[in-house]
């Protein structure tokens, strides 16, 4: 999948229809969640004390401020900084917070909803119970080689309104999870996260099976868009399922918590 990176307009790093995209979310977030929005002009997520949060900066920004606001956060939030924001990029790095990977947030139209993808006949699929939340666990590390990975799994994740997990089972063995994947629907749309698999489970069409499954889901409840981000190299599946490239970041981490 090639690449269409952002436009900036005036002096914002990307469209002006993804900074009301970012904000509007920000504040569905925020009052949905019951969690504080960042204030940090230029800048736009939620600070979450349930699990590590996403701050989206779309713009230069005062970055005084902005450290200001999520220094002593816990979990650490994640920052993404548009590929267009060198100035941004270059003060975290100096603050030091490292760039780790890139990230394309990709966009699907789901309205009119066609089915998208075949069924994997490797696995069934089925909604995520709190039963599932530690297997499901062990999947995300596996599948991401991270054990923070499980930070993003809490307890309370299944609470959220207007949110779903589904997972992958073999359909002779319903206790090993092949795969799963999370959609939520926002203030306008859907947003698609969290696909994970195990690695022997890869290019078998589970992947595409899920992701499937979630959109048909977004599509029954009025989503008439999904975005998904994804890190970069973006696997080719997501093409075929109806996916391209809207923008491109930079994904930052704190080093050093201490500093």
């Amino acid at each position: 999948m090639s690449a269409q990176p952002d436009v900036g307009v005036g002096d914002s790093y990307v469209s002006a229809e993804a900074i009301v995209d970012l904000e509007a979310e920000s504040l569905h977030l925020a009052r949905t969640l019951n969690q504080p929005r960042v204030h940090t002009q230029g800048a736009a997520g939620i600070l979450s004390d349930l699990a590590p949060s996403t701050v989206w900066v779309y713009d230069d920004v005062d970055m005084d401020a902005l450290l200001g606001e999520i220094a002593d956060r816990v979990p650490q939030p994640e920052v993404m900084v548009s590929v267009h924001a060198e100035r941004v990029a270059a003060a975290l790095r100096r603050h030091g917070w490292m760039s780790t990977d890139s990230v394309d947030r990709l966009s699907c139209e789901l309205s009119p909803w066609t089915h998208r993808g075949a069924s994997s006949n490797r696995a069934l699929i089925r909604s995520v119970a709190l039963a599932d939340l530690p297997k499901l666990r062990a999947l995300h590390v596996v599948s991401f080689d991270d054990e923070d990975s499980v930070d993003y799994l809490p307890d309370s994740l299944l609470d959220i309104a207007d949110l779903r997990m589904f997972v992958a089972t073999a359909p002779a063995d319903a206790q090993t999870l092949l795969g799963a994947v999370g959609v939520r629907l926002r203030h306008r749309g859907a947003l698609v996260f969290g696909l994970a698999t195990l690695p022997e489970a890869r290019r078998s069409g589970i992947a595409t099976a899920l992701v499937s499954h979630s959109l048909a889901w977004a599509a029954e409840h009025g989503a008439p868009f999904a975005l998904a981000d994804v890190d970069l190299p973006v696997p080719s599946f997501w093409a075929a399922l109806g996916f391209t490239t809207t923008s491109r970041w930079l994904r930052f981490s704190q080093a050093d918590p201490s500093r």
